[in-house]
């Protein structure tokens, strides 16, 4: 076993029978060009496991405006649909041979539940004002949280 760390919007050197990434290629600029690049460096038969948050579509303003602090908070720049990785798959060669939803699995909060952490860190922000920039992962993650709860991210 050989684990590497390095960007992966750049093919890795050598080939591989396994590449994958857990929480990850949600952060690429251009996920359809990691993924070409990903599979580049298949072996013929090799897999590409990706799991990843993905929103179901159109949502309410409410949630958008958290999906959009999701996704700013956690540097997800472009946070594809299934069908938006499904495609950048396919349109790298891969064949798409199993899917599965996590969602279940998950421990979830809504809102109600969110909002006692959600104002302690508002608190922790004022106070520690420029020096609160690591709260910003904590308020990504309780957004993306509660937008699993409501049925709008998987």
């Amino acid at each position: 076993v050989e684990i590497r760390v390095a960007s992966f919007d750049a093919p890795p050197p050598g080939r591989f029978h396994l590449i994958y990434g857990i929480e990850s290629l949600i952060h690429s600029a251009d996920p359809a060009a990691t993924i070409r690049n990903l599979a580049s460096a298949l072996e013929p038969g090799g897999w590409l496991v990706v799991v990843d948050d993905m929103p179901k579509g159109e949502m309410p303003a409410e949630a958008r405006r958290r999906f959009d602090g999701f996704r700013r908070f956690w540097r997800a720049p472009i946070a594809p649909t299934r069908a938006g990785w499904r495609a950048a798959l396919e349109g790298a060669g891969l064949e798409v041979t199993h899917e599965r939803d996590l969602t279940p699995l998950l421990r979830v909060r809504n809102m109600a539940e969110a909002a006692p952490r959600l104002r302690a860190i508002a608190w922790k922000q004022r106070l520690l004002g420029p020096l609160a920039v690591r709260l910003e992962a904590e308020i990504g993650g309780i957004y993306l949280e509660t937008l699993q709860t409501e049925g709008f991210v998987d």
